[in-house]
């Protein structure tokens, strides 16, 4: 897309090339310059202040080509040069990840919370802790809060979140003032659906993320529900947020208006009253049987089953394999396989801090000028505010 103003398409095509690097490690300037079509005295300069900036360094100096000529300088991103958070926040607990900007994971923490604390009590908590227990607090660039819910990313705002009783609030704008670098809100699910995308660029880039959280505070008429689902939809690499953000929150075809649960057979529910915190039979029965008109009209190469129900993976798969063969989201008929997410209960907090490096390196558009998401280098380089 062409910008309009010059301060937009300097921007614009420095997004451009630092992209280029981050996803090819070891390019020259001369393939940046046909990958992204910008003339290469363009992208020199452009490197140039990448360069001086230390986001890209030398990855090695290639060899002449058979005419001749200097030997391309081959690139690659600092991984060093600063850090993403991601924070998983549920009601009974918060799950703390900083990566590298290669997506190495550095830093992991849990903390237990065993009091009613609202939402911003929670992150401030975490911050805290991130303060107390990490030494690279200062070379942060950028955190995504993944939060169970409806959630509009692209305005900060949670639009309802029943664990936290939020109905339309926004993120503090204060957060950013107080730690110099901005804050991002994603729903729990697609937050899982973002790290999937990340660490597997190899693989098909159409498929469903099944969150499970484990909850021993998550109360519905002073019952502990004790688990939470949620689904983040994938089509070809990317998280689909759904037309007003409601993408990412799950309920069951057997739901209905008057239930308070994401459940709707009374086995189901009475179930969450009996065991609390645990994946019942009752439960996983009518979770698997949603999954009929979901993988036949979606087709989906896989389900991703993640967070805290990652642990439960070879049960389900088993119980498809067994109970389940002849229903149409088993692989024999839909060719979609059940398979266990990467970091089980950190996919949330991982999979946040990969959704800010993808912002972070994303080529933005004019149109997302006025966006919350719209993080760009000559902020970084600049201290992150103007």
């Amino acid at each position: 897309m062409k910008a309009s103003n010059k301060s937009f398409q300097r921007q614009h095509n420095l997004a451009l090339v630092a992209r280029s690097i981050w996803k090819s490690e070891g390019i020259s300037r001369v393939d940046i310059s046909k990958d992204i079509e910008l003339d290469k005295t363009s992208v020199s300069s452009i490197v140039s202040i990448l360069l001086d900036n230390n986001l890209v360094e030398v990855a090695n100096i290639g060899e002449s080509m058979p005419k001749g000529g200097r030997k391309p300088i081959n690139l690659r991103i600092n991984k060093d040069f600063g850090y993403v958070l991601g924070i998983n926040i549920q009601p009974d607990k918060c799950k703390l990840a900083i990566l590298c900007l290669d997506g190495s994971v550095v830093f992991k923490e849990e903390i237990l919370i065993r009091e009613n604390l609202t939402l911003q009590q929670i992150i401030e908590l975490a911050m805290e802790r991130v303060e107390a227990d990490f030494s690279g607090l200062d070379k942060i660039l950028g955190c995504t809060l993944g939060i169970p819910g409806n959630i509009d990313t692209d305005n900060g705002i949670i639009i309802k979140s029943d664990p936290f009783k939020i109905v339309n609030e926004s993120i503090d704008v204060n957060l950013t003032c107080k730690y110099n670098f901005p804050f991002l809100i994603e729903n729990d699910a697609n937050c899982g659906a973002w790290g999937e995308i990340f660490f597997n660029k190899k693989k098909n880039g159409n498929f469903l993320f099944l969150l499970g959280e484990l909850n021993k505070h998550y109360l519905v008429h002073n019952i502990e529900v004790g688990i939470g689902f949620g689904m983040g939809l994938v089509i070809d690499n990317k998280v689909y947020p759904g037309f007003n953000n409601q993408s990412g929150e799950f309920k069951s075809l057997f739901w209905r208006s008057k239930d308070d649960y994401q459940f709707g057979s009374e086995k189901a529910k009475k179930s969450f009253g009996r065991l609390q915190g645990v994946l019942t039979d009752e439960v996983l029965e009518e979770l698997l049987l949603n999954f009929t008109p979901i993988i036949s009209v979606l087709n989906p190469e896989r389900v991703v089953i993640g967070g805290d129900v990652k642990r439960y993976t070879d049960r389900i798969t088993k119980l498809i394999d067994t109970e389940y063969q002849d229903c149409y989201f088993s692989e024999q008929f839909s060719g979609c396989k059940f398979v266990a997410s990467l970091f089980g209960e950190y996919d949330v907090a991982v999979g946040a801090a990969c959704m800010f490096l993808e912002k972070l390196f994303r080529v933005p558009e004019l149109l997302e000028a006025d966006s919350f998401c719209n993080i760009s280098w000559g902020n970084i380089f600049s201290g992150f505010i103007e």
